[in-house]
């Protein structure tokens, strides 16, 4: 234990702490933050729905005698109504983003 000590409280140690305190580190910091948000879609508006609505997407979720894919579908819903991000209910589902996104469209109208 007194080797390890000795290792972190070193001189050389001690200077590279102390060159990254200050301005060059928020410096550091700021261009971290930026690289990361480069290229990151912004995160989609909370699904609107009426307390009807999601009392029966939560009702299909519950019930044990709903089809799965229609119990996907209202837990998808309610996670984006909860504003929840298309990336994050996509990891929770096991889906793809795509998949996120095409059924928070709105339905395209029936024709024929």
């Amino acid at each position: 234990m007194a080797r390890l000590v000795a290792v972190f409280s070193s001189p050389r140690v001690a200077q590279a702490r102390d060159r990254l305190r200050g301005p060059e580190r928020i410096a550091r910091h700021a261009q971290a933050e930026r690289r990361h948000q480069v290229g990151q879609p912004n995160p989609a508006a909370a699904l609107a729905l009426s307390e009807d609505q999601k009392f029966e997407l939560d009702t299909l979720l519950r019930n044990g005698n709903t089809p799965q894919k229609v119990a996907l579908r209202c837990g998808l819903l309610l996670l984006a109504h909860e504003g929840v991000t298309n990336q994050t209910i996509a990891r929770q589902l096991n889906l793809s983003r795509p998949t996120i996104l095409a059924a928070r469209a709105p339905p395209l109208p029936r024709t024929g």
